[in-house]
């Protein structure tokens, strides 16, 4: 027997003995991103993007900033958060974005039951051109949590896979207070 595998015989029963650390079980969790007051999970497979803008665009409001993070299982262009998507979005996406909305005097969303599900995010695709051309349908929900609004939006593809699916379901019920 070479002293390597004599070795090996020695140790490896060993190793079995030494307690897994608190690190090497945490390689097992999610990655999450928060944003404001929230948190939600989302999986390793996915790409994210961080952003904060005070684009009309993204913010709705005139002279506002928002911050959000931005989750799918395709990659992510340079902006996501603009709706530009370099490259295009697949049929297949499954792409998620959490924003906490710019403040507006008077305005505030339902304070919604946790876990939220999927179904509670609505159709919003305006201006996306005819139903039967698009490649995904755009869903949103409008909430508040902590004293602030955020937007929950997903893009779900026309062939998207059941596994990417269950993640968006998994996304969306994985959001809760910080």
């Amino acid at each position: 027997m070479h002293s390597r595998h004599a070795f090996l015989a020695v140790v490896a029963p060993l190793a079995l003995l030494i307690p897994v650390s608190a690190a090497a079980e945490q390689r097992d969790e999610l990655p999450s991103a928060k944003v404001g007051a929230l948190t939600f999970t989302y999986p390793t497979r996915f790409h994210r993007r961080d952003f904060m803008r005070c684009d009309f665009k993204v913010t709705g409001v005139h002279g506002a900033c928002v911050q959000g993070a931005v989750v799918a299982n395709a990659r992510l262009g340079r902006n996501p958060e603009l709706g530009a998507s370099y490259p295009r979005l697949p049929l297949t996406v499954a792409k998620f974005e959490l924003v906490l909305a710019a403040p507006q005097a008077g305005v505030a969303g339902p304070v919604p039951t946790y876990p939220l599900s999927l179904r509670d995010l609505r159709y919003s695709c305006r201006g996306c051109g005819q139903s039967r051309l698009r490649r995904f349908a755009q869903i949103a929900f409008f909430f508040s949590a902590n004293d602030a609004n955020y937007w929950a939006i997903a893009w779900v593809g026309k062939r998207i896979s059941r596994p990417d699916h269950q993640a968006l379901e998994s996304i969306v019920a994985s959001i809760h207070p910080s």
